[in-house]
């Protein structure tokens, strides 16, 4: 029943001394008193809940100090109390961008559109986001409506590119990343797409020019980049010792953007393996009619991964929904909660939140599932998160994909990746995490052996018609002619390997590393590599 009541608007007299408090709060903000502003701010969103401009300024402040969380609590509560009012949305929307919640900001930066369906800023910006949360085909509609009423934006038409790439429009990504280059030459993200999309035959005016901006005085981050493009270049011509300089150069740079320690590491690995033994996992209630069956597709970046995704994702029951961050996210969420770091927290958490943890993901995987009965999330470094696959869900199946170490930490070591992967930019370092990811995923083998298939990389390129079918009959699939031309399969990817997964299966990457057999002594010497295993 509707209710038609009015909320009660506050007399004049009480309207003019909330504004003063407001005005109050809001001088001891600007005169750099913060911790008086939010006081006072508190104090006023405590005893009238109900005002929207409090909430803002309280949320504004947040955000300016970097309290992100908090300020997305408040600034939400502002706009809720005044849906009509675009600058909390614009406040709203700043904080979840700033704080990386693409998930939340996604339904904000839609009702920015809304209020203004034909602004630029709106239109890209949604589009942005859209790309980000690997939702490429709405991007690409955002994206071109935006750069209708703004064609020569930079970062649009190259989003634009990138998205059109995820789908699988090669020529089309390359003719836009061309023009952006004209007007743009030494964009590094652009520079090092068209590398990656090239193949080499000289020592072209486009290696020199990017070896020129190379020694600029671009970022650490940058030059880092776009040094990964410069080893591509030389590799395609044969230049072997220029290719690996640059390779090693931009691993160290990179490196020196952020602190890793792999001990710690490995203790993290070591206690997830105390918790989660086979009579823990057993003792936990799997969730039941879950509506959709999830297929975690495992292993190391580099690994085949994304190649035994495309393969199921060819088959008319099963949705390709990509790297998903749902399952951490959750494990996250629950750690804050119960204010202890994972694996603790989900050995300590009562039953119930923990099948909760599992009905939110359950829930977002049939959001992304396209009606699907089953559904494949390809994170690789979910390995760590096996255990409580294999507590919640009994019907979920996992795919383990392993490649030869070497051509694994090669082809790992030779990328940039987005997102953290602290241990792939030293040959020591990555050597020695895989040795931890060995170790772990040896003891998912101990606890759940008959709930793990192992795909083999080298075993898939050598038959692949035997071994697709071996991986169908694990998931419950018929055989589908699809599956075995997966390349010709139009869907979403948003990975390094998307241009590898529409091309049949290719055998020349097996030993690509041999060629560099002596510089990359540190990562067999850390890998205890005496062969393929």
């Amino acid at each position: 029943m509707r209710n038609n009541k009015r909320k009660a608007r506050p007399s004049p007299k009480k309207a003019a001394k909330l504004n003063q408090k407001l005005d109050e709060a809001r001088q001891a903000w600007a005169s750099g008193r913060v911790g008086q502003a939010e006081t006072l701010y508190q104090q006023l969103v405590e005893q009238h809940p109900g005002f929207a401009d409090a909430w803002f300024h309280l949320g504004s402040l947040y955000k300016q100090i970097r309290k992100f969380g908090r300020a997305i609590d408040c600034l939400e509560r502002a706009c809720e109390l005044c849906p009509g009012e675009k600058n909390h949305w614009s406040a709203l929307a700043e904080a979840c961008q700033q704080a990386n919640r693409m998930l939340e900001l996604e339904p904000v930066l839609r009702k920015l559109v809304d209020f203004e369906p034909a602004s630029p800023i709106a239109l890209l910006n949604l589009g942005i986001c859209l790309k980000k949360l690997n939702k490429s085909v709405q991007a690409i509609e955002y994206l071109e409506r935006g750069l209708k009423y703004d064609p020569t934006n930079i970062v649009g038409r190259s989003t634009l590119a990138f998205a059109l790439l995820d789908i699988g429009e090669t020529e089309q990504t390359r003719e836009l990343l061309l023009e952006v280059k004209q007007d743009d030459p030494d964009n590094v993200i652009v520079l090092r797409q068209l590398a990656l999309m090239t193949r080499h035959e000289d020592y072209s005016d486009d290696i020199k020019h990017m070896e020129k901006l190379f020694d600029s005085n671009l970022s650490n981050e940058d030059r880092s980049l776009l040094g990964f493009a410069v080893a591509k270049a030389f590799d395609d011509i044969g230049e072997t010792e220029r290719s690996f300089s640059y390779l090693e150069r931009s691993n160290a740079l990179k490196r020196e953007t952020f602190e890793y320690s792999i001990p710690d590491r490995g203790n993290y690995f070591d206690e997830i393996r105390s918790v989660f033994t086979r009579e823990f996992i057993e003792s936990i209630p799997a969730l039941e009619n879950t509506g959709v069956t999830p297929v975690f597709v495992i292993g190391m970046p580099r690994s085949g991964t994304s190649l035994v995704e495309q393969i199921l994702a060819s088959h008319s029951r099963v949705y390709g929904a990509g790297e998903l961050s749902c399952l951490s996210r959750g494990c996250m969420a629950l750690s804050n909660a119960l204010g202890t770091a994972f694996p603790g927290s989900f050995q300590q958490a009562p039953v119930e939140q923990l099948q909760d943890l599992g009905r939110q993901y359950i829930s977002e995987l049939i959001a992304a599932a396209d009606g699907s009965p089953i559904v494949v999330d390809k994170l690789p470094h979910n390995f760590i998160f096996a255990g409580v696959v294999l507590s919640l869900f009994d019907n979920a199946k996992i795919v383990h994909c392993e490649r030869d170490p070497m051509a694994t930490c090669y082809s790992i070591y030779r990328n940039s990746f987005g997102g953290h992967h602290g241990y792939a930019y030293s040959q020591e370092e990555l050597g020695s995490y895989y040795l931890l990811y060995e170790r772990l995923m040896a003891h998912w083998q101990v606890v759940a052996p008959e709930r793990i298939y192992t795909a083999s990389y080298e075993a898939l390129v050598a038959n692949p018609r035997d071994e697709t079918e071996k991986l169908l009959a694990y998931c419950g699939l018929d055989t589908e002619a699809a599956c075995f031309e997966f390349y010709k399969t139009r869907r979403v990817v948003g990975t390094v390997s998307n241009t590898q997964v529409r091309r049949p299966i290719y055998k020349d990457s097996l030993a690509g590393w041999m060629r560099y057999e002596k510089e990359l002594k540190p990562m067999q010497e850390a890998l205890k590599y005496s062969g393929p295993r």
